[in-house]
């Protein structure tokens, strides 16, 4: 009580499990097409630990094929609710240019722009809000190349910015009014 939420433990054993690895971790070998990518983006609250799991899951369901996660380090509730207030805003921290990264590297592997590949973002809540200020940040080549599944999502995602869209939410969420 009365700490700052940057000196708990787990938000800084997280902050450098990601500064360690870029803020990428990739699940699964080889790929189901050479033309065909997998990045997830977590929500607010989840640890790199939880992260990780998302993307075995995938990796998993995709028949053990790599799946790339955007790592995105928790503060604890109330610092990654502020987060998620300021990337309502478009703020560009270093999560949202990480992903900028991964995805363009995810492209470059499938022969870049123009290359006829598709890359398949799978994002949560908190994760939603990233993928749309990474997707706002991306060429209209490379935003054609991106399709976005989201679940549970901080921010519904709409397919002026990406090749294609499917937003899975509960009817109760008040921002479904924009479906």
């Amino acid at each position: 009580k009365g700490k700052s939420p940057f000196k708990d433990p787990e938000y800084i054993s997280d902050l450098r499990e990601c500064e360690a690895c870029d803020y990428h971790y990739r699940y699964g070998k080889g790929h189901v097409s050479p033309l065909l990518r997998h990045m997830g983006i977590p929500g607010q609250d989840n640890t790199v630990e939880s992260a990780k799991e998302m993307g075995k899951y995938f990796s998993e369901k995709f028949g053990g094929t790599i799946y790339d996660i955007l790592l995105n380090p928790t503060g604890g509730f109330i610092s990654d609710t502020t987060r998620s207030g300021e990337y309502m805003y478009g703020k560009i921290d270093v999560v949202v240019e990480k992903g900028i990264s991964l995805a363009r590297k995810l492209i470059g592997e499938m022969n870049g722009v123009g290359g006829g590949g598709r890359l398949e973002m799978d994002v949560h809540s908190q994760g939603g809000l990233i993928a749309y200020n990474i997707l706002t940040r991306m060429t209209a080549e490379e935003q054609s190349m991106i399709s976005v599944r989201t679940y549970g999502t901080a921010k519904v995602i709409m397919t002026d910015i990406c090749a294609g869209a499917e937003n899975f939410v509960s009817r109760s969420e008040e921002h479904t009014s924009e479906l």
